[in-house]
């Protein structure tokens, strides 16, 4: 979609019952299966203006209003694999400092202790509705994403041990 006379970049609402929002995970699933560098790259950049000061990524955006949603679910985890995806299909240079804060707010938001445990306060899925206060570790999905946001993070040329990564492996 063309969202305003004055905003010609691209915004993706892949089901028109959630018009006129642009719910981040499913823009990132429907977007991502296809090689449009320049519909990929384009709204990759419009998640990464709803990125807070602590490096989480939002998860609805909605025309004219911005970014109205950004809680601790899988968006952030999600960009971090499309940048991932973007830099080995097209090859561009990314915005260290952003993917730098997107990394560090993964790795304190969902395993502070470095233990390999994911621990979250939803589920990294679409069921992001239910809140678990404590944050609960005993979600196979999340222990699945924390997994995957690992190894994305060591591609991206962060730090992150093989034994890390077994570790959450192991968990998962």
């Amino acid at each position: 979609w063309i969202t305003d006379i004055h905003d010609f970049t691209p915004f993706n609402v892949p089901n028109m019952n959630y018009a006129p929002d642009m719910y981040n995970r499913d823009s990132f699933f429907s977007t991502i299966a296809s090689y449009n560098k320049e519909l990929n790259l384009a709204l990759w950049e419009k998640w990464g203006k709803t990125q807070t000061p602590e490096g989480g990524i939002g998860t609805i955006i909605t025309p004219l209003m911005g970014s109205v949603e950004v809680k601790d679910n899988e968006a952030t985890i999600e960009w971090l694999i499309w940048a991932m995806m973007n830099k080995r299909r097209f090859d561009v240079t990314l915005p260290q400092e952003k993917i730098e804060k997107a990394v560090k707010y993964v790795l304190n938001e969902f395993d502070a202790d470095r233990d390999g445990k994911c621990k979250a306060h939803f589920s990294l899925s679409q069921v992001d509705i239910v809140d678990f206060n404590p944050k609960t570790d005993r979600l196979g999905v999340n222990q699945g994403m924390l997994a995957i946001a690992l190894r994305t993070i060591k591609e991206l040329g962060f730090d992150i041990s093989g034994a890390y990564i077994q570790k959450a492996e192991n968990e998962y």
